[in-house]
């Protein structure tokens, strides 16, 4: 369990993908890591 209180779906990783996406700032990102865990990182 993360500290959120639930574990991820497949509609939060996509969401964080494309709310980058459209941002429209992204012209020069050719790869990056997209940490989405929930919280778990911070602990």
């Amino acid at each position: 369990m993360t500290p959120l209180g639930r574990n991820a779906q497949a509609e939060d990783i996509a969401g964080a993908i494309l709310a980058m996406a459209a941002a429209g700032t992204t012209g020069f990102v050719s790869g990056a890591y997209l940490p989405v865990s929930g919280g778990n990182l911070m602990l």
